[in-house]
């Protein structure tokens, strides 16, 4: 178990807790563990996932923009728990650094930084590690898995979808779904862009329709391609229409 000193994690300190111990620890069994063992985790867990938002966003930022040493650092069943742990509702950190005590310009640096992340390590990682890149991947606990939900987890797709209550991170959420759609390799990158344009244009069609008409002119745009996967061309078709799931 990570150990816990007297002032908050360093950045290696929380990277290799998020990829080793973050989602094991949320997925455990508490009555399978004493009252004494219960506590300490949640000390833990606090800890790594609850310090200063400002720095935290430093932390997501400074990792995301440089994130290439992971798929060295980590084997695969790691990666993928690592992600399902920092953008879902485990670890709760895109919430945390989008509250209004963090900088808007770090705020906007951490979601912006999401792009490196796909063209970077994503579209390394995903597809086999890029051996079969136009396949469709179907295994549910892989990280294609994790890459094709991170726009339904409620994390960073929070950032395009309150548009109203966060205007400042509508445009680099919308730079980073533009980013993988059209930049990145593998199908599985490509079909996560598409997931979250579509519920973008589905979901905001009331509530912003300007935003919700941009991500669908996105989707045309990549349909306007001439070469895809006949499944994938189907995919975004059906996100175009908002049939996505």
């Amino acid at each position: 178990m990570a150990a816990i000193s007297a002032s908050q994690p360093t950045f290696d300190e929380w990277v290799d807790y998020c990829f080793t111990q973050g989602y094991a620890n949320f997925k455990r069994d508490s009555s399978s563990t004493s009252d004494d063992e219960f506590d300490e985790l949640m000390a833990v867990e606090r800890y790594f996932c609850e310090f200063d938002p400002t720095l935290l966003a430093n932390y997501i930022t400074r990792l995301f923009r440089t994130p290439a040493f992971l798929a060295e650092r980590y084997s695969d069943r790691q990666l993928t728990d690592g992600f399902r742990f920092m953008f879902g509702c485990a670890s709760q950190f895109f919430p945390a650094i989008t509250v209004p005590s963090v900088p808007v310009d770090m705020q906007i640096a951490a979601i912006s930084s999401v792009a490196t992340l796909y063209t970077e390590l994503f579209d390394r990682l995903c597809c086999d590690r890029g051996r079969q890149p136009a396949e469709k991947q179907i295994a549910l606990d892989t990280i294609d898995a994790v890459v094709f939900m991170i726009w339904d987890m409620g994390g960073i797709d929070t950032a395009a979808l309150r548009p109203i209550e966060r205007p400042h991170l509508v445009d680099p959420a919308m730079e980073v779904l533009e980013t993988a759609l059209m930049r990145c390799r593998t199908s599985t990158c490509v079909e996560s862009a598409l997931h979250g344009l579509g519920h973008i244009g589905m979901l905001l069609e009331v509530e912003s329709p300007e935003l919700a008409a941009r991500a669908l002119s996105l989707i045309d745009r990549f349909l306007a391609r001439t070469s895809m996967p006949d499944w994938l061309r189907e995919y975004a078709t059906r996100a175009r229409q908002g049939m996505i799931q």
